[in-house]
């Protein structure tokens, strides 16, 4: 039982560096469409801006990497 537990969690925790290295390439690949968490897709399964905190420099706003020429 506890094995089967320890298996749950460690495949939970996959899953979730799994979600958060594709939200971060969502907003990668196409920054300039806004916030992705807004479109109707995202939205129906519950995606939110929170889910994104990634995206924001605090002194900036919202981060865009490809069109950040500043830094690159």
């Amino acid at each position: 039982m506890r094995m089967e537990i320890n298996d749950l969690l460690k495949e939970n925790q996959i899953l979730r560096e799994k979600v958060e290295t594709m939200r971060k390439l969502l907003w990668e690949w196409n920054p300039s469409c806004g916030g992705v968490w807004e479109q109707r897709r995202l939205r129906e399964i519950g995606e939110t801006q929170a889910d994104y905190p990634f995206a924001f420099d605090d002194e900036d706003g919202p981060d865009m990497p490809l069109f950040d020429f500043e830094n690159g």
